[in-house]
């Protein structure tokens, strides 16, 4: 089952299966709803659109075409089922198939792009298939099964270590090996590699502060990210004018208020709750 809350200003949902009680005509859901959406697989939610992925088409939904409340069902051209999707600026939707297909689809030409070649090295004896994609502002990146990160046709991970899992922020990346240990490369100046520095780095660097925590989830914000160890802590570092890390902020009251973490710090929860956190998203 399905529950969405949030901006619905475009009428990107308009299939709830509850009475929303919205106010501004319906611009705002003020809490989880059921929406009728059913065998979802994966979604992704933008300002405008949301993208539901669910058996071999995905229904994109919103602003389309210059107008609200549009929506279209998108198959790939192999015809298999979807797995992951992502839409990006109202432009493009990316699309992983099962058999590791990477699948662009342009809304303003309605043109169909496998993209598998540009990520991966045109080398026929590659049989690894692509099992995740990371989108950024800046920084794109495909995770295959055999547990390599690659870009551009370039690999991205070290050959010694099998990555887990990938995200990307606006200008960053971070990585999870199967060892539990965290690498992260890319922009840097707002504290979000975690290497207590603000520079930036090419090539993925391990994150020492985490190293032996045992860390298996991962997330990446805009400028910041969140990790939850497998004793159920969470860790956050990088961009925290908003109190998105989960710590105080730099207002005038907090004494001990952060603008920018650069290396990770658990995040305290009140004495008398008992917290094991299981997952974690990034905006």
């Amino acid at each position: 089952m399905l529950r969405i809350c949030g901006f619905n200003g475009f009428q990107q949902i308009d299939n709830l299966v509850e009475s929303s009680g919205n106010l501004e005509n319906g611009s705002r859901i003020h809490k989880f709803l059921k929406c009728k959406e059913e065998d979802c697989r994966d979604v992704d939610m933008t300002w405008s659109n949301i993208l539901i992925s669910k058996g071999k088409c995905a229904v994109l939904s919103g602003f389309l075409n210059g107008k609200p409340n549009q929506s279209i069902i998108l198959e790939t051209p192999d015809k298999q089922e979807i797995i992951q999707g992502r839409c990006i600026r109202n432009k493009n939707c990316l699309l992983l198939t099962s058999q590791g297909k990477y699948w662009q689809y342009n809304l303003e030409n309605l043109e169909w792009k496998e993209l598998n070649n540009l990520y991966l090295p045109i080398d026929k004896n590659l049989s690894e298939k692509l099992v995740k994609i990371a989108i950024g502002e800046v920084i794109n990146a495909v995770l295959s099964d055999a547990g390599s990160v690659w870009y551009m046709g370039n690999k991205l991970s070290p050959s010694e270590i099998k990555v887990l899992d990938i995200d990307c922020g606006k200008e960053h990346g971070i990585l999870l090996s199967d060892t539990g240990n965290i690498y992260t490369w890319g922009g840097g100046s707002r504290g979000q590699l975690g290497n207590g520095i603000l520079e930036s780095t090419e090539e993925p660097c391990e994150v020492n502060l985490l190293s032996g925590m045992n860390v298996v989830r991962i997330a990446a914000g805009g400028w910041h990210n969140a990790v939850i160890t497998r004793d159920g802590d969470l860790y956050t570092w990088g961009w925290n004018k908003q109190g998105q890390l989960g710590h105080p902020t730099l207002d005038g009251i907090n004494k001990d208020g952060v603008a920018v973490l650069t290396e990770p710090r658990v995040v305290d929860w009140p004495n008398s709750l008992n917290v094991h956190i299981l997952q974690v998203s990034c905006g």
